[in-house]
């Protein structure tokens, strides 16, 4: 009988067994040993229990009886962690099974394609025509060329400058950063004069004491390079490269949405400088901001820019924030869920100041878990409160009804919060929210949110909104609600005097 029959179940049929043959099964504490002593491999990671990986089993077999270029290996994914004392493997904790990985030298580059045969051999075909992609410049103008080349493509480069001769070392790392981005950034081993090279990289300075390897950042408001400490393993500089190739401060946009909100979870934040850049003073601040957002490593915060375009007013409204807000500093802690969202103003504590230290002093108290999360002046209305509040003829109450899991009542949160702040020092006008549905004061409603107004001079039958949802039109209704219920009031107040 044909070994793969006996190794790999019953659904294997005799065309396959052939290729059974070339695929080695390796324990996973022997993964790491095997894999030394070649250039490159293809090892398929699996998982015991896995309905997926059985089915792309016989893809991955059929794939290396037409390939003969590189050994393919598969083991048991779920154990390579944990026989992983060197480290190697660390790159790829997480992937999901079944998984695919070329190793060049022993840097991983995962599959993301099709799951067929002729899918893989032409994505490891290519790999391997192409090589790790990195480039060699022996003169200064080279150099030169190339980083013009990507200056405009608002990514980074990796740029590598031996110091003596014949650094292996050097050449190797580089090889594997190549390797690892495969093509999305470009990486190049400069040959030339270090002081040439130097001045090309850096012309100003601002990158500090030049080292081997730069990586170039063409973001606004940030130091434009970065001198890797070390180079002597392909997962050193992989780190490094991965960490800087992100901007530190994002400008909020809908190229950066992922860069805004990727893998946040709960506890983490995003600071926000809602800010004008054409006025001189905000600009300052703008500048201010980045290099905090350059010295902050604290992984629990993102640093992002909100320009006064559509965008911004868009990141503003889910942290209460309104364009006549502008300029102010905000940062907004995510929760479980949306409902529990907590945002900080820096206004509450340092009011209209953007002074670097402050800005700084701001940060770092969230960071400690000492900020107080900003007022909004919504009262939450319950059984026991809704008629006293309510009906109390010393206040204009301006009530919003919810539901919980509606979808135009969390669109409306952000909108009533801003209204609540601005009526906050105002202790004649009371806004409001109540959760009818575990409050149930009043009559079934059919649409969420309703909008009641409870003016001071005639609580029954409270006044519906019916408009936009949009802050300025709902506060003019409350505003013109609470002027035409206090005239009418006035002269029924002389009518009965008279």
């Amino acid at each position: 009988m044909c070994q793969a029959w006996q190794a790999f179940g019953l659904f294997w049929v005799l065309g396959v067994c052939k290729a059974v043959a070339k695929v080695q099964e390796v324990a996973a504490r022997s993964l790491g040993e095997s894999l030394k002593g070649t250039d490159l491999a293809l090892v398929y990671l699996h998982s015991p229990r896995c309905a997926h990986c059985e089915a792309f089993e016989e893809i991955f077999l059929k794939a290396s009886n037409a390939l003969d270029a590189v050994p393919f290996i598969s083991t048991d994914g779920t154990e390579v962690h944990a026989h992983d004392d060197a480290g190697m493997f660390a790159r790829i904790r997480g992937v999901a099974y079944p998984s695919v990985l070329l190793f060049n030298k022993g840097v991983p580059l995962e599959y993301h394609g099709e799951r067929s045969v002729d899918a893989l051999l032409a994505w490891v075909n290519s790999r391997i025509k192409s090589g790790p992609g990195l480039q060699r410049l022996e003169s200064a103008a080279a150099l030169s060329a190339f980083l013009e080349d990507t200056k405009g493509d608002g990514k980074v480069a990796v740029v590598g400058v031996p110091q003596s001769a014949g650094d292996s070392a050097l050449a190797a790392a580089l090889d594997g950063v190549a390797w690892t981005y495969d093509g999305k950034i470009p990486v190049a081993l400069a040959e030339v004069d270090p002081a040439a090279a130097n001045k090309l990289l850096d012309p100003d300075g601002r990158g500090g004491n030049p080292k081997t390897v730069a990586v170039t950042r063409p973001f606004r408001f940030e130091v434009p390079i970065a001198w890797a400490p070390d180079y002597s393993s392909p997962d050193a500089l992989f780190n490094f490269v991965e960490y800087h190739q992100h901007p530190r401060l994002i400008i909020a946009s809908a190229e950066q949405q992922a860069e805004l909100y990727e893998s946040m979870e709960p506890g983490e934040g995003q600071a926000v400088l809602f800010a004008d850049e054409s006025e001189v003073a905000q600009l300052d601040a703008i500048k201010a901001y980045a290099s905090i957002a350059v010295e902050t490593t604290d992984p629990r915060l993102r640093f992002v820019w909100a320009k006064p375009d559509n965008y911004g007013k868009a990141v503003g409204s889910m942290m209460f924030i309104h364009p006549e807000d502008y300029p102010i500093l905000a940062i907004k802690e995510f929760g479980k869920d949306l409902d529990s969202d907590k945002v900080w103003r820096m206004e509450d504590i340092y009011g209209k100041s953007f002074a670097l230290a402050d800005m700084k002093s701001f940060i770092q108290t969230w960071l400690k878990g000492e900020a107080k999360v900003q007022e909004t002046g919504v009262v939450e209305l319950t059984s026991k409160n809704f008629k006293e509040v309510t009906m109390d003829r010393s206040k204009d109450v301006f009530v919003q009804v919810y539901e919980a899991g509606c979808g135009a009542c969390r669109a409306m949160k952000p909108i009533w919060a801003q209204l609540g702040r601005r009526y906050l020092k105002d202790d004649s006008v009371i806004i409001a929210q109540l959760n009818l549905a575990k409050n149930p004061v009043l009559p079934k409603i059919e649409i969420y949110p309703e909008l009641l107004l409870y003016p001071k001079s005639s609580k029954h039958p409270p006044k519906k909104f019916r408009g936009k949802h949009d802050l300025v039109v709902i506060q003019k209704f409350l505003q013109e609600g609470i002027k035409k219920k206090g005239k009418k009031a006035a002269q029924k107040n002389v009518h009965d005097e008279m």
